[in-house]
């Protein structure tokens, strides 16, 4: 019985050491610019650029019938400069990802948008947006 248990430890921490986890907080330009571009193609309305833009595990239609809904939180068509509110990299069992948050001051409101990106293939890809 203490062999089996010993055993189930062992090999849980085994697993365990197998499964990794780091973030730091850097910044990546080319993203950032890329997180801008994705929030003038929302206000432009240019759906097909910000689903071209996924990554494989977004489903290309459910995005389109939830980005005229994001479209309507902002309520403009033209975009002030950005204030970068915070970026985060992370690695999570091999798969790299990044976040970046923005703040647009528009005349009647502050928009926050929060980009996230994953790594497919050594190529950057929009995990999903919240604003």
């Amino acid at each position: 019985m203490r062999l089996m248990s010993a055993l189930t430890v062992a090999v849980s921490l085994g697993l365990a050491a197998c499964q990794y986890s780091t973030s730091i907080t850097s910044s990546n330009d080319e993203l950032n610019q890329q997180s801008e571009a994705i929030y003038n193609e929302l206000l432009a309305g240019d759906d097909a650029a910000i689903i071209a833009r996924m990554s494989s595990e977004n489903d290309p239609q459910l995005v389109g019938q939830q980005l005229p809904m994001l479209r309507d939180m902002v309520g403009y068509d033209t975009a002030p400069d950005p204030i970068m509110l915070s970026t985060l990299q992370t690695n999570e069992n091999g798969t790299r990802g990044y976040t970046v948050e923005q703040s647009y001051s528009h005349p009647d409101r502050i928009v926050v948008m929060r980009s996230e990106f994953v790594q497919q293939n050594d190529v950057w890809k929009l995990r999903g947006i919240n604003v």
